[in-house]
């Protein structure tokens, strides 16, 4: 009986030991709308485990993660911080956190996986009202400074992570600069010309990103991407490119977001052709803001297929 007793403490005693073990947390920290798929974490098979499956309550979070080949958890979509949280997946005010239950089979064992996924500024801002009335004497004395109330203004994204630069435009900007903006005041000085009563102008009031659209960084993903998907496809089928089309419009969408072009818009043409001995000519003609809209394309072709494509970054005001 004593024997007994003493054996099975040894057995709980190891169980238990062996739960500790498997029962651990990891904390992964990713930014939103990042490439997919996405390798998150590996998991070992050590002792007699053969498997991990997710087993989260929320059944919504199996389209965005997933365990392949057994071991491996990936982000099978790219990951809005915005949309989640309007699904509430998480919080719309805080950081972004998600927490994923793993089960190893057979041991029943959970591991938790904290997921932040890390807000970016990559929505448009809109201004409640988009005109401010300014009234100044003339002939007042130059470098004379002034500051006004910037209207409210909403924005899905989280406040750190909100960045506004202004710039003025229009014949007015000839008359005064921007001195500085402190919370949501926007301070205005006069230039070495003093202000005329009888000389009419007007000046706008634009934000303008701090991290504009670049066409050779544009170029040199659309490349890796193109090349590395178009080599996959042994010949021409027009069923299957014109879903390939629709595909890789997708993919370079969420690879354009990764890059962090702050309040872009981007329109995405891709054309996918039967290689013979024909040519081809593409031309298009865009009206816009020269200072901010921008472009890039890139041409691949193997012996089967080409592939031309062309994507157009247009800036929010």
């Amino acid at each position: 009986m004593l024997s007994l007793i003493i054996y099975f403490l040894i057995i709980l005693l190891n169980s238990t030991c062996y739960c500790r073990f498997h029962s651990r947390f990891h904390h992964i920290s990713i930014n939103e709308n990042e490439i997919s798929p996405r390798h998150l974490l590996s998991f070992n098979l050590i002792n007699s485990i053969k498997s991990y499956q997710l087993v989260s309550t929320n059944v919504q979070l199996h389209k965005y993660f997933s365990i392949e080949n057994q071991t491996n958890l990936y982000a099978i979509q790219s990951l809005d911080r915005e949309y989640l949280c309007s699904e509430q997946f998480c919080s719309c005010t805080i950081q972004c956190s998600i927490q994923l239950k793993i089960l190893s089979q057979p041991e029943h064992q959970i591991i938790f996986v904290n997921i932040t996924i890390n807000d970016l500024n990559d929505n448009l801002h809109y201004f409640r009202s988009n005109e401010i009335q300014i009234h100044i004497p003339e002939n007042t004395n130059i470098q004379h400074r002034q500051c006004y109330r910037i209207p409210n203004v909403d924005d899905k994204d989280l406040s750190e992570t909100n960045q506004f630069i202004y710039e003025l435009i229009g014949n007015g900007s000839e008359k005064f600069e921007i001195d500085q903006t402190i919370g949501n005041d926007l301070c205005l000085r006069i230039k070495n010309h003093p202000l005329d009563r009888e000389e009419h102008f007007s000046s706008n009031i634009h934000s303008k990103s701090s991290r504009p659209f670049n066409t050779n960084e544009v170029k040199e993903m659309l490349e890796q991407l193109i090349q590395q998907i178009i080599d996959r496809q042994n010949e021409y089928d027009c069923d299957k490119c014109t879903q390939l089309s629709k595909d890789l419009s997708q993919i370079i969408k969420d690879a354009m977001k990764s890059l962090n072009y702050e309040r872009y818009k981007y329109v995405i043409q891709v054309v996918l052709g039967q290689c013979q001995d024909d040519n081809l000519m593409m031309t298009c003609r865009c009206l816009w803001d020269i200072e901010t809209d921008n472009y890039a394309s890139y041409v691949y072709s193997n012996t089967k297929i080409f592939c031309a494509v062309t994507v157009f970054g247009l800036f929010y005001y």
